[in-house]
């Protein structure tokens, strides 16, 4: 009888090893029309085809960030199929470090979104307000709530020089306490 179960225990054990388990992997290509990577899966050094890199979506919301060669990732079996991995995750380590907020100096804490590109444009909305450094389009309409300031200049309590009556021009707009 001990035979028999040692022999289901040795079948449970390989079926259970055959299915696909979560594993590390460091992105070696990158389709960002497809929205699809290779990786090689670590500690073997395997690497895998085409594969979907994970996404952000929910209904009509959907934001792409394709991964980076050299980013590690986490990758699932679809379904416990090895064959069939999708990124789930990226991770920072000790190569690829979270990023310091130019605007706060710190790294986004809890509760805290931040988006920082190499080239020094960053989208950093702190507990303390939302920073943001690039150059800004908007289609459509700007609301504001409170006062805009530009160069020094507030566009509530701005005062102009050269006012002349009748249909002359006044001078540029100078901040309020000039």
């Amino acid at each position: 009888m001990s035979d028999w179960i040692e022999t289901i225990k040795l079948h449970a054990a390989v079926q259970t090893a055959s299915l696909g388990q979560a594993r590390h992997g460091i992105v070696t290509s990158v389709d960002p029309v497809a929205h699809a990577v290779k990786v090689t899966v670590q500690p073997e050094g395997l690497e895998t085809g085409w594969i979907p890199d994970g996404a952000m979506a929910a209904s009509g919301l959907r934001i792409a960030c394709p991964s980076e060669i050299g980013t590690q990732v986490l990758i699932v079996p679809v379904e416990g199929d090895a064959e069939h991995p999708i990124v789930v995750a990226r991770l920072f380590d000790v190569t690829l470090v979270a990023p310091v907020s130019p605007a706060t100096g710190r790294q986004v804490q809890p509760g805290e979104i931040g988006i920082f590109q190499s080239n020094g444009n960053y989208f950093h909305l702190a507990k303390d307000g939302l920073y943001l450094k690039g150059d800004l389009s908007v289609d459509g309409s700007v609301l504001v709530g409170g006062d805009v300031t530009a160069s020094g200049v507030s566009l509530v309590r701005h005062v102009h020089g050269g006012v002349q009556p009748g249909s002359g021009l006044t001078g540029q707009p100078k901040p309020a306490d000039v």
